[in-house]
């Protein structure tokens, strides 16, 4: 099985890109069962990592925390510090996703300092991006920029930039800045290699159209989203600026409608 293993781990990656994220978990997930820690250490935790990450934007979060913990326990045997650091950081975003923002920021502090001290750059920048999310769903959309830019900065991984650039953008909507939002979420839209990164800036540029109150901008990004599949914080969001779009513009139960749909499904 050993030869398999790295070509199904690619597999799965161009399904992840693809946003074919159920499938592609029950790939990671299988590549997990299979694997011997022993001659397959490496990619055994990458796999669980991956897991992590496709259960978390599915909203399976105690699945997600359970793959981030297993990753964490096999990369502290492996001494295989980077990946051990990894699995935190999801762990992190998952206290984060549940609500608990001073504690994830806690965390990811902690992190970005220890990353530091043993130097491991990308992960250091991982952590601050994280941890600009957390400013953010604080309301702290400054401070969320400033971190978030020095995490741009410091890391060189293409997808990754890609991640934070539209987190910026989208920081910049609720700042109110929406001529900057605009240029870095048109920039995704049209280089973006990950098609996860695509949909979130056009999730955003709903919310954009929503605030700024320009109705046909607003419609023509809620068209192209029409039976599209979205993960499920995106879902969730989608719900809510076009709600937030269609009370402005007039239609207010059909608003209300969404945000009941909203709150249903987060809760789910």
């Amino acid at each position: 099985i050993q030869p398999v293993l790295p070509r199904l781990f690619a597999y799965a990656g161009c399904l992840e890109k693809r946003t074919e994220l159920t499938l592609a978990s029950d790939v990671y997930g299988t590549i997990a069962r299979l694997a011997e820690e022993d001659f397959d250490g490496d990619l055994l935790i990458d796999s669980f990592l991956r897991l992590g990450y496709c259960k978390r934007m599915l909203g399976e979060l105690g699945d997600a925390e359970s793959a981030y913990a297993m990753a964490g326990k096999i990369a502290k045997r492996q001494k295989e510090t980077a990946r051990a650091l990894r699995s935190r950081i999801g762990a992190a975003i998952v206290v984060m996703a549940r609500g608990n923002l001073p504690k994830a920021e806690e965390l990811l502090a902690q992190i970005a300092f220890e990353s530091e001290r043993v130097d491991c750059i990308t992960e250091a920048a991982n952590a601050l991006h994280a941890k600009s999310a957390v400013a953010q769903r604080r309301g702290e959309f400054g401070r969320a920029v400033g971190i978030a830019y020095e995490a741009f900065t410091r890391t060189s991984a293409p997808n990754e930039r890609d991640l934070i650039l539209g987190d910026i953008g989208a920081y910049f909507i609720s700042m109110g800045r929406f001529d900057a939002a605009r240029d870095a979420l048109m920039i995704l839209d049209a280089t973006a290699a990950s098609e996860i990164v695509r949909l979130n800036a056009r999730v955003n540029m709903v919310a954009l159209a929503a605030r700024a109150g320009n109705r046909d901008s607003f419609e023509s990004s809620r068209a192209r989203l029409e039976r599209v599949t979205l993960h499920a914080e995106a879902h969730v969001n989608l719900l809510i600026e076009s709600a937030r779009g269609l009370r402005l513009f007039g239609e207010p139960e059909t608003a209300t409608a969404l945000l009941e749909q909203a709150r249903e499904f987060a809760v789910q």
